[in-house]
């Protein structure tokens, strides 16, 4: 499977990946999720994944 880091533009290869799944870029190290996969092509799509905040119970 093949993508792209929307942060760097580095390509990403990877053997299989699910939509949702958090993925880093090896060479930015930005945290990216997949959010969709193209299975007759080979590609999937990424986004800059959501920042996790601190759960304060609140």
């Amino acid at each position: 499977m093949l993508g792209s880091c929307p942060i760097c533009d580095a390509n990403i290869k990877i053997t299989s990946v699910e939509v949702s799944e958090i993925i880093s870029c090896k060479d930015c190290g930005s945290k990216l999720e997949v959010v969709s996969v193209d299975n007759k092509s080979s590609k999937f799509n990424l986004k800059e994944a959501p920042k996790v905040e601190e759960d304060w119970g609140q």
